[in-house]
């Protein structure tokens, strides 16, 4: 009765090469994980999925190759894992009650701030025994801005284990907050020279230190184009402008300006097709 009701089975030993934690509840990231992750297995490397069942359910049970092993998350969690957890809350007390004076918390705030740290201790052993069933010689994800036990868990499997973390780039970032993109990896997977660019600019400024990188290209934007057999035209090439309206000091409308001025100084209308996207508008053709 103990076995069934608190999960105390023993988990199943399943040695990997490359371990891959996939918490999102998004369609949008399945193409910079599965990609890469193909090509892998046709070298013969181990591959195992971390997630959760209704993630799997939903994300990626019919956007997967069956050759990927999938294991979940809430089936390497147990009672021991509730009391441990109970015990850390309680040595974190004091230390709740300071952060909630200093940043003047209201009681939502405290309740959403002492439940984080519960989520990232069940995360952390949770992530714990898996590695420990695993053995990955290497972890490969996006980011783990949500899931920071399981990034905290791996960084002490590693001090005792020969294995890495490596991360890809996931969205456009600037040198205000560039370097949290990858923190805590060995790895950090970039689109290309611009980025560089943005995350060295960013380490001029941060106190954190961005990981090493290396510049591979948008696996995502590979997958779009194999998937719909487009090609680059060789007809009219377009110019795309993206902006966002939530720019401060107008600095949206100044970005507009001068790139009109430059269509016009230019005359790019002659040989380019001009489109303006501003996003979170419909419209999306430059006037």
């Amino acid at each position: 009765y103990m076995y069934r009701k608190y999960n105390l089975n023993k988990t199943k030993q399943v040695n990997t090469d490359i371990l891959v934690p996939y918490m999102f509840e998004r369609f949008d990231y399945l193409d910079f994980i599965f990609p890469p992750l193909y090509d892998l297995i046709k070298q013969g490397y181990k591959v195992t999925i971390v997630t959760t069942k209704p993630i799997y359910l939903r994300y990626l049970k019919e956007n997967m190759d069956r050759n990927i092993n999938v294991i979940y998350f809430n089936d390497y969690t147990n009672i021991f894992d509730y009391i441990r957890v109970k015990i850390n809350i309680i040595k974190l007390v004091k230390d709740f009650s300071k952060i909630k004076r200093s940043l003047d918390l209201n009681l939502y705030e405290f309740i959403k701030l002492k439940e984080y740290f519960v989520r990232f201790y069940f995360e952390k052993y949770s992530f714990q025994k898996i590695l420990n069933s695993t053995k990955p010689k290497l972890m490969y994800g996006i980011h783990y801005e949500l899931n920071r036990g399981i990034l905290k868990a791996f960084l002490e499997y590693k001090q005792n284990n020969k294995s890495e973390n490596i991360t890809i780039q996931h969205g456009v970032f600037d040198s205000e907050y560039g370097f949290t993109e990858g923190f805590g990896s060995d790895l950090y997977i970039l689109w290309g020279k611009y980025f560089e660019e943005v995350r060295e600019r960013a380490d001029m400024y941060n106190i954190m230190k961005s990981p090493p990188s290396k510049t591979i290209g948008n696996p995502k934007i590979q997958q779009l184009l194999k998937n719909h057999r487009l090609k680059i035209s060789q007809g009219k090439c377009k110019i795309l402008f993206v902006s966002t309206p939530k720019l401060p000091n107008d600095l949206n409308y100044k970005s507009i300006e001068l790139f009109a001025k430059m269509i016009k100084k230019y005359d790019l209308e002659q040989n380019y097709e001009i489109i303006y996207k501003n996003l979170g508008q419909t419209k999306n053709r430059l006037a």
